[in-house]
Protein backbone atom coordinates (compact mmCIF):
# COMPACT_ATOMS: atom_id res chain seq x y z
CA UNK A 1 0.00 0.00 0.00
CA UNK A 2 2.75 2.13 0.63
CA UNK A 3 4.79 1.52 -2.45
CA UNK A 4 1.55 2.50 -4.25
CA UNK A 5 0.94 5.31 -2.54
CA UNK A 6 4.58 6.36 -3.07
CA UNK A 7 4.46 5.91 -7.22
CA UNK A 8 1.00 8.15 -6.81
CA UNK A 9 3.03 10.84 -5.60
CA UNK A 10 6.31 10.19 -7.67
CA UNK A 11 3.73 10.65 -10.85
CA UNK A 12 1.86 13.78 -9.65
CA UNK A 13 5.33 15.20 -8.94
CA UNK A 14 6.26 14.60 -12.50
CA UNK A 15 2.50 15.71 -14.11
CA UNK A 16 3.11 19.12 -12.37
CA UNK A 17 6.58 20.04 -11.55
CA UNK A 18 7.35 22.64 -8.97
CA UNK A 19 7.86 25.94 -10.16
CA UNK A 20 11.60 27.05 -9.72
CA UNK A 21 12.18 29.39 -6.64
CA UNK A 22 13.65 32.50 -7.46
CA UNK A 23 16.06 34.59 -5.36
CA UNK A 24 17.72 37.58 -5.11
CA UNK A 25 19.89 39.47 -3.26
CA UNK A 26 18.80 43.05 -3.41
CA UNK A 27 16.39 44.36 -1.64
CA UNK A 28 14.40 47.34 -2.20
CA UNK A 29 12.04 50.23 -0.73
CA UNK A 30 9.79 53.24 -2.10
CA UNK A 31 9.07 55.99 0.01
CA UNK A 32 7.92 59.46 -0.27
CA UNK A 33 9.72 62.67 0.28
CA UNK A 34 7.94 66.13 0.75
CA UNK A 35 9.73 69.56 0.32
CA UNK A 36 7.74 71.98 2.50
CA UNK A 37 10.54 74.52 1.50
CA UNK A 38 9.51 74.51 -2.47
CA UNK A 39 6.52 74.71 -3.85
CA UNK A 40 4.81 72.24 -6.97
CA UNK A 41 5.74 73.68 -10.10
CA UNK A 42 2.31 72.94 -11.53
CA UNK A 43 -0.16 72.06 -8.40
CA UNK A 44 0.11 76.20 -6.91
CA UNK A 45 0.04 76.08 -2.79
CA UNK A 46 0.68 72.26 -2.75
CA UNK A 47 4.37 71.53 -1.57
CA UNK A 48 6.93 69.63 -3.75
CA UNK A 49 6.50 65.88 -3.36
CA UNK A 50 8.17 63.00 -5.00
CA UNK A 51 9.12 59.16 -4.61
CA UNK A 52 12.73 57.69 -4.02
CA UNK A 53 13.14 53.70 -4.55
CA UNK A 54 16.25 52.72 -3.05
CA UNK A 55 17.98 49.49 -3.56
CA UNK A 56 20.63 47.71 -1.91
CA UNK A 57 22.73 44.36 -1.16
CA UNK A 58 20.77 41.93 0.59
CA UNK A 59 20.58 38.57 2.57
CA UNK A 60 19.19 35.88 -0.07
CA UNK A 61 15.74 36.41 -0.12
CA UNK A 62 12.82 34.42 -2.34
CA UNK A 63 11.21 36.78 -4.77
CA UNK A 64 7.64 37.74 -4.24
CA UNK A 65 7.34 40.91 -6.19
CA UNK A 66 6.99 41.44 -9.40
CA UNK A 67 8.64 44.00 -11.62
CA UNK A 68 5.70 46.08 -11.78
CA UNK A 69 3.10 45.74 -8.86
CA UNK A 70 1.41 48.91 -9.78
CA UNK A 71 -1.58 47.89 -12.37
CA UNK A 72 -2.98 51.94 -12.10
CA UNK A 73 0.37 52.68 -13.34
CA UNK A 74 0.67 50.07 -15.69
CA UNK A 75 -2.79 50.91 -17.40
CA UNK A 76 -1.92 54.24 -17.85
CA UNK A 77 1.33 53.05 -19.86
CA UNK A 78 -0.89 50.68 -21.77
CA UNK A 79 -3.11 53.99 -22.50
CA UNK A 80 -0.40 56.01 -23.71
CA UNK A 81 1.46 53.65 -25.97
CA UNK A 82 3.83 53.56 -23.45
CA UNK A 83 7.58 54.21 -25.86
CA UNK A 84 5.64 51.87 -28.29
CA UNK A 85 5.44 48.34 -25.82
CA UNK A 86 2.07 46.95 -27.28
CA UNK A 87 -0.43 46.23 -23.88
CA UNK A 88 0.94 42.47 -23.60
CA UNK A 89 4.95 43.90 -23.21
CA UNK A 90 3.32 46.00 -20.77
CA UNK A 91 1.15 43.59 -18.82
CA UNK A 92 3.42 41.15 -18.68
CA UNK A 93 5.23 43.43 -16.33
CA UNK A 94 2.90 42.64 -13.77
CA UNK A 95 3.78 39.04 -13.71
CA UNK A 96 7.74 38.85 -14.69
CA UNK A 97 9.74 38.35 -11.33
CA UNK A 98 11.40 41.19 -10.01
CA UNK A 99 14.97 42.24 -9.63
CA UNK A 100 14.49 43.39 -5.82
CA UNK A 101 12.42 42.33 -3.29
CA UNK A 102 10.85 44.88 -1.19
CA UNK A 103 11.71 44.93 2.58
CA UNK A 104 14.40 42.36 2.27
CA UNK A 105 17.06 42.32 5.28
CA UNK A 106 19.72 44.01 4.46
CA UNK A 107 23.35 42.60 4.14
CA UNK A 108 25.96 43.41 6.90
CA UNK A 109 28.35 45.32 5.81
CA UNK A 110 30.08 48.58 6.92
CA UNK A 111 28.92 51.81 5.30
CA UNK A 112 27.78 51.41 1.52
CA UNK A 113 28.71 54.46 -1.32
CA UNK A 114 25.46 55.69 -2.91
CA UNK A 115 25.03 56.44 -6.41
CA UNK A 116 22.04 58.45 -7.34
CA UNK A 117 19.65 58.12 -10.40
CA UNK A 118 17.40 60.74 -12.41
CA UNK A 119 15.19 59.04 -15.21
CA UNK A 120 15.15 60.47 -18.35
CA UNK A 121 12.13 62.85 -19.56
CA UNK A 122 8.82 60.48 -19.89
CA UNK A 123 10.20 57.65 -18.08
CA UNK A 124 8.75 55.42 -15.48
CA UNK A 125 10.71 54.91 -12.09
CA UNK A 126 10.10 51.21 -12.30
CA UNK A 127 12.54 51.08 -15.84
CA UNK A 128 15.96 51.23 -13.94
CA UNK A 129 15.02 48.73 -11.74
CA UNK A 130 17.35 45.82 -13.33
CA UNK A 131 20.08 48.82 -14.48
CA UNK A 132 20.03 49.89 -10.48
CA UNK A 133 20.00 46.07 -9.15
CA UNK A 134 23.37 45.35 -11.47
CA UNK A 135 25.18 48.71 -9.40
CA UNK A 136 24.00 46.77 -6.40
CA UNK A 137 26.18 43.81 -7.30
CA UNK A 138 29.09 45.72 -7.70
CA UNK A 139 28.82 47.28 -4.01
CA UNK A 140 26.11 50.11 -4.57
CA UNK A 141 23.43 51.59 -3.09
CA UNK A 142 20.92 52.76 -5.20
CA UNK A 143 18.14 55.94 -5.11
CA UNK A 144 16.56 56.02 -7.72
CA UNK A 145 14.45 59.92 -7.73
CA UNK A 146 11.20 59.87 -9.07
CA UNK A 147 11.44 63.67 -9.62
CA UNK A 148 7.88 65.79 -10.16
CA UNK A 149 6.93 65.72 -14.05
CA UNK A 150 10.23 64.18 -15.05
CA UNK A 151 9.16 60.96 -15.79
CA UNK A 152 5.34 59.06 -15.40
CA UNK A 153 4.41 58.31 -11.37
CA UNK A 154 1.44 57.09 -9.58
CA UNK A 155 1.06 59.67 -7.30
CA UNK A 156 -2.16 59.67 -4.92
CA UNK A 157 -5.18 58.91 -6.78
CA UNK A 158 -3.52 60.11 -10.34
CA UNK A 159 -0.82 59.74 -12.62
CA UNK A 160 2.09 62.28 -13.45
CA UNK A 161 3.53 63.08 -16.40
CA UNK A 162 5.56 65.62 -17.87
CA UNK A 163 3.06 66.51 -20.10
CA UNK A 164 1.39 68.30 -16.89
CA UNK A 165 4.25 70.76 -17.22
CA UNK A 166 3.88 73.21 -20.00
CA UNK A 167 7.39 74.33 -19.06
CA UNK A 168 8.62 70.76 -20.59
CA UNK A 169 6.72 71.02 -23.74
CA UNK A 170 9.23 73.21 -25.25
CA UNK A 171 11.20 72.19 -28.02
CA UNK A 172 14.04 74.42 -27.13
CA UNK A 173 16.09 72.96 -24.16
CA UNK A 174 17.11 76.24 -22.83
CA UNK A 175 13.03 76.94 -21.51
CA UNK A 176 13.61 73.64 -19.46
CA UNK A 177 16.65 74.79 -17.21
CA UNK A 178 14.85 76.17 -14.85
CA UNK A 179 13.02 72.79 -15.04
CA UNK A 180 16.52 70.62 -14.27
CA UNK A 181 17.77 72.98 -11.49
CA UNK A 182 15.07 72.53 -8.80
CA UNK A 183 15.67 68.47 -10.13
CA UNK A 184 19.22 68.84 -9.46
CA UNK A 185 18.25 70.53 -6.13
CA UNK A 186 16.17 67.28 -5.30
CA UNK A 187 19.49 65.35 -5.59
CA UNK A 188 20.82 67.47 -2.27
CA UNK A 189 17.19 66.98 -0.60
CA UNK A 190 17.23 63.08 -0.95
CA UNK A 191 20.65 63.40 0.68
CA UNK A 192 19.57 65.09 3.23
CA UNK A 193 16.80 62.94 4.00
CA UNK A 194 19.21 60.02 4.02
CA UNK A 195 21.48 60.92 6.31
CA UNK A 196 18.42 61.75 8.52
CA UNK A 197 15.91 59.08 8.02
CA UNK A 198 16.66 55.06 8.51
CA UNK A 199 14.48 54.09 5.74
CA UNK A 200 16.31 50.56 5.95
CA UNK A 201 17.32 49.13 9.12
CA UNK A 202 20.47 48.62 9.55
CA UNK A 203 21.51 50.13 6.15
CA UNK A 204 24.72 51.90 6.93
CA UNK A 205 25.58 54.83 4.26
CA UNK A 206 28.63 56.65 3.30
CA UNK A 207 26.97 59.90 2.08
CA UNK A 208 30.31 61.37 2.17
CA UNK A 209 31.01 59.42 -1.25
CA UNK A 210 28.13 60.03 -3.51
CA UNK A 211 28.33 59.80 -7.74
CA UNK A 212 25.38 61.43 -9.11
CA UNK A 213 23.96 60.00 -12.36
CA UNK A 214 21.05 60.73 -14.75
CA UNK A 215 19.78 59.46 -17.98
CA UNK A 216 19.16 62.10 -21.03
CA UNK A 217 17.69 65.29 -19.17
CA UNK A 218 18.27 63.53 -16.33
CA UNK A 219 21.92 63.38 -16.67
CA UNK A 220 21.74 67.10 -17.39
CA UNK A 221 20.30 67.26 -13.60
CA UNK A 222 22.86 65.39 -12.12
CA UNK A 223 25.58 67.38 -13.29
CA UNK A 224 24.96 70.08 -11.30
CA UNK A 225 24.69 67.76 -8.12
CA UNK A 226 28.91 68.11 -8.39
CA UNK A 227 28.21 71.66 -6.28
CA UNK A 228 27.11 69.50 -3.29
CA UNK A 229 29.76 68.81 -0.94
CA UNK A 230 28.52 64.96 -0.85
CA UNK A 231 28.94 64.39 -4.59
CA UNK A 232 32.46 62.89 -5.50
CA UNK A 233 31.07 63.29 -9.51
CA UNK A 234 29.09 63.12 -11.90
CA UNK A 235 27.50 61.06 -14.77
CA UNK A 236 25.70 62.01 -17.68
CA UNK A 237 24.54 59.28 -20.14
CA UNK A 238 22.91 61.50 -22.99
CA UNK A 239 22.10 64.76 -21.31
CA UNK A 240 22.12 68.02 -22.66
CA UNK A 241 25.37 70.39 -21.66
CA UNK A 242 23.96 73.61 -22.81
CA UNK A 243 23.45 76.31 -20.44
CA UNK A 244 24.00 74.68 -17.32
CA UNK A 245 25.14 76.49 -14.23
CA UNK A 246 28.76 74.96 -14.56
CA UNK A 247 29.34 75.57 -17.84
CA UNK A 248 30.10 78.95 -16.37
CA UNK A 249 32.45 78.86 -13.71
CA UNK A 250 33.91 74.89 -14.65
CA UNK A 251 33.53 72.01 -12.78
CA UNK A 252 34.08 71.52 -8.89
CA UNK A 253 34.28 67.47 -9.49
CA UNK A 254 35.03 64.72 -11.86
CA UNK A 255 32.75 64.25 -14.42
CA UNK A 256 31.87 62.15 -16.88
CA UNK A 257 29.58 62.25 -20.33
CA UNK A 258 28.83 59.33 -22.44
CA UNK A 259 27.05 59.32 -25.31
CA UNK A 260 25.99 56.09 -27.08
CA UNK A 261 25.45 54.63 -30.99
CA UNK A 262 24.67 51.85 -32.40
CA UNK A 263 27.11 49.82 -34.89
CA UNK A 264 27.23 50.85 -38.39
CA UNK A 265 25.04 53.98 -37.85
CA UNK A 266 26.32 57.29 -40.46
CA UNK A 267 28.41 59.33 -38.23
CA UNK A 268 26.99 63.02 -36.91
CA UNK A 269 29.71 65.02 -37.87
CA UNK A 270 31.70 66.00 -41.41
CA UNK A 271 35.11 64.32 -41.73
CA UNK A 272 37.40 66.98 -40.29
CA UNK A 273 34.36 68.68 -38.19
CA UNK A 274 35.26 69.66 -34.70
CA UNK A 275 33.22 68.06 -31.98
CA UNK A 276 31.13 70.70 -29.81
CA UNK A 277 31.29 68.38 -27.54
CA UNK A 278 35.21 69.24 -27.24
CA UNK A 279 34.46 72.80 -26.20
CA UNK A 280 31.94 72.01 -23.86
CA UNK A 281 34.21 69.44 -21.91
CA UNK A 282 37.00 72.31 -21.86
CA UNK A 283 34.43 74.87 -20.57
CA UNK A 284 33.72 72.33 -18.13
CA UNK A 285 37.23 71.17 -17.20
CA UNK A 286 37.92 75.18 -16.87
CA UNK A 287 38.95 74.43 -12.97
CA UNK A 288 41.02 71.61 -13.39
CA UNK A 289 38.86 68.52 -12.48
CA UNK A 290 39.04 65.74 -14.65
CA UNK A 291 36.54 65.53 -17.27
CA UNK A 292 35.97 62.93 -19.70
CA UNK A 293 33.69 62.22 -22.57
CA UNK A 294 32.96 58.21 -23.02
CA UNK A 295 31.68 57.32 -26.68
CA UNK A 296 29.73 53.83 -26.82
CA UNK A 297 29.41 51.80 -29.70
CA UNK A 298 26.64 49.29 -29.97
CA UNK A 299 24.40 51.65 -27.32
CA UNK A 300 21.52 53.91 -28.00
CA UNK A 301 19.82 57.00 -26.31
CA UNK A 302 17.99 54.84 -23.72
CA UNK A 303 20.75 52.58 -22.63
CA UNK A 304 21.16 53.49 -19.37
CA UNK A 305 17.65 52.46 -18.35
CA UNK A 306 16.25 48.73 -18.57
CA UNK A 307 15.34 49.32 -22.01
CA UNK A 308 17.74 46.92 -23.26
CA UNK A 309 15.26 44.18 -21.69
CA UNK A 310 12.10 45.02 -21.20
CA UNK A 311 12.26 48.26 -24.09
CA UNK A 312 14.20 47.02 -26.41
CA UNK A 313 12.48 49.22 -29.05
CA UNK A 314 13.45 52.28 -27.90
CA UNK A 315 17.27 51.24 -28.67
CA UNK A 316 16.91 50.02 -32.30
CA UNK A 317 14.36 52.58 -33.97
CA UNK A 318 17.38 53.82 -35.44
CA UNK A 319 18.51 51.21 -36.59
CA UNK A 320 22.21 49.88 -36.41
CA UNK A 321 23.60 46.57 -34.63
CA UNK A 322 23.14 46.71 -30.75
CA UNK A 323 24.92 44.73 -27.81
CA UNK A 324 22.86 42.36 -26.41
CA UNK A 325 21.18 43.00 -22.47
CA UNK A 326 23.70 41.58 -20.46
CA UNK A 327 26.91 43.18 -22.03
CA UNK A 328 24.79 46.65 -22.11
CA UNK A 329 24.28 46.15 -18.34
CA UNK A 330 27.93 45.50 -17.78
CA UNK A 331 29.68 48.17 -19.98
CA UNK A 332 26.93 51.21 -18.72
CA UNK A 333 27.65 50.02 -14.91
CA UNK A 334 31.26 48.90 -15.73
CA UNK A 335 31.86 53.22 -16.44
CA UNK A 336 29.83 54.43 -13.22
CA UNK A 337 31.79 52.11 -11.44
CA UNK A 338 35.20 52.12 -12.48
CA UNK A 339 34.59 56.38 -12.83
CA UNK A 340 33.49 56.25 -9.32
CA UNK A 341 36.67 54.28 -8.35
CA UNK A 342 38.96 56.13 -9.99
CA UNK A 343 40.20 53.95 -12.04
CA UNK A 344 38.28 54.35 -15.47
CA UNK A 345 41.32 54.82 -17.54
CA UNK A 346 42.42 51.31 -16.98
CA UNK A 347 38.60 49.60 -17.06
CA UNK A 348 38.61 51.42 -20.57
CA UNK A 349 41.16 48.18 -21.82
CA UNK A 350 38.36 45.93 -21.06
CA UNK A 351 35.74 47.73 -22.19
CA UNK A 352 36.57 47.72 -26.34
CA UNK A 353 32.61 49.07 -27.36
CA UNK A 354 33.70 52.51 -25.54
CA UNK A 355 36.28 55.37 -26.73
CA UNK A 356 36.99 57.55 -24.11
CA UNK A 357 39.10 60.69 -23.32
CA UNK A 358 39.95 63.40 -20.90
Amino acid sequence: MMLRVLIVLLAACAAHPRAPVLSVEVGTVTYTLVDTHRMDPVAPGKPRTWSVELYYPSERTPVHDHYADDRVLVAALVAEQYYGATPAELNGWLTKPAFAETGAKPKAHGKWPVITLSPGLAFARLNYAELATHLVARGYVVAVIDHPYLGIAHVGDAIVTADADPVLQSENPADSLPRVREWTRDISVVLDDLAATPHVPGLALDLDHVIATGHSIGGTAAIGACDDARVRGCVDFEGFIEGIDCLEHGAQKPILMAFSRAKGRPATLAPGAVDPMDALRAQLAARGQPVWVAKVTGGSHTSYSDSPDVLPRTLSRFGGELMTPSRSFDVYTSLVDAFARGTLESALQRLPEVAAHQ
